[in-house]
């Protein structure tokens, strides 16, 4: 029985990589001010996606600043 567990609870290569892209989708969504779901991952017409781009040197649009114009606008800032 110990065996098995210590065999069923190790994280493979491919579970480990799936987490570290959700927390890289994660901050990505933090700091671009997109909101984050997680079954977005791997789906590129997504947010996702646009972390893609991001990654190869494309902009994308910045959300918390497209906030801010908007609420200047509004006279609330």
């Amino acid at each position: 029985m110990e065996s098995y567990n210590k065999k069923y609870l190790r994280m493979s290569a491919e579970v480990t990589q799936i987490f570290d892209d959700l927390e890289e989708l994660a901050l990505f969504c933090r700091n671009y001010g997109y909101p984050y779901d997680p079954t977005d991952l791997y789906r590129k017409e997504t947010v996702w996606g646009l972390m893609l781009r991001v990654n190869s040197g494309r902009n994308v649009r910045n959300q918390w600043s497209e906030e801010l114009k908007r609420l200047a606008v509004m006279g609330q800032v």
